[in-house]
C-alpha cells in the first residue's frame, strides 16, 4: 500500500475541444494538492491460478479562480477506481483471462457528471510454437452503457480475435 501527497503551485492545465467548448485552452491554478492511497495484491492460490488487482483513492483540492467560466473548470478524476484480474492455465497451452474494472463517479467543478461503471472482460489465449499468441476476447461482456469521455458513449459488447507474432530479434527486448 502506498500513500501520496503532492502540493504544488502554478499547476498548469491544458484542455482541448469537447462537446462543451470548441477550442483549446490552457490556464494555471495557483495552488493544487493531490492526496490518496494506492494498493495492489498478487495471489496464486493454486499452481494454475493467479488473482491480482489494485485499488486507488485519489482526492484533490485547489484554489478556485472565480473568473473561469464553468465549462473550462478542471475535470476531476474518479476518487475510486480498481481492477480485479484472474488468470487460469488450461490444458494445451490455453489460458483463461478475466478482468473486472470499476471507475467511480467523475465530474467537473462546472457540474458535469459521468456516473460510475464497472466492466467485465474475458478472453482465451493460446500459445502457438512459442512465438505466436492467438486470442479470442469479449470486452464489456455485460454490455454496460457508459462514457469514458463526456458526450461520447463507449462501445457495448465487443468481440474480437487477435494474433500476436513475437520475433526473437526484437531490439527492444534487450
Amino acid at each position: 500500500m502506498t500513500g501520496n501527497y503532492i502540493n504544488t503551485s502554478n499547476y498548469f492545465v491544458t484542455n482541448t475541444a469537447s462537446v462543451y467548448y470548441n477550442g483549446s485552452f490552457a490556464y494555471t491554478i495557483d495552488s493544487m494538492k493531490f492526496y490518496g492511497v494506492e494498493s495492489e495484491f498478487n495471489w496464486a492460490p493454486l499452481e494454475k491460478l493467479t488473482v491480482f488487482g489494485n485499488y486507488s483513492y485519489l482526492k484533490n483540492t485547489y484554489s478556485k479562480d472565480a473568473s473561469l467560466p464553468y465549462a473550462v473548470l478542471l475535470e476531476l478524476p474518479p476518487r475510486n477506481k480498481g481492477k480485479l484480474s484472474i488468470r487460469y492455465a488450461l490444458p494445451a497451452k490455453i489460458r483463461l483471462l478475466s478482468d473486472i474494472k470499476f471507475i467511480g463517479r467523475r465530474g467537473t467543478e462546472g457540474g458535469y457528471v459521468l456516473d460510475r461503471y464497472a466492466l467485465a472482460d474475458i478472453s482465451l489465449e493460446k500459445s502457438i510454437a512459442g512465438k505466436m499468441m492467438l486470442s479470442v476476447f469479449m470486452n464489456n461482456a455485460t454490455g454496460m452503457d457508459y462514457q469514458q469521455v463526456y458526450g461520447y458513449p463507449a462501445p457495448g459488447k465487443t468481440f474480437g480475435i487477435r494474433l500476436q507474432v513475437n520475433s526473437t530479434s526484437n531490439p527492444f527486448a534487450k
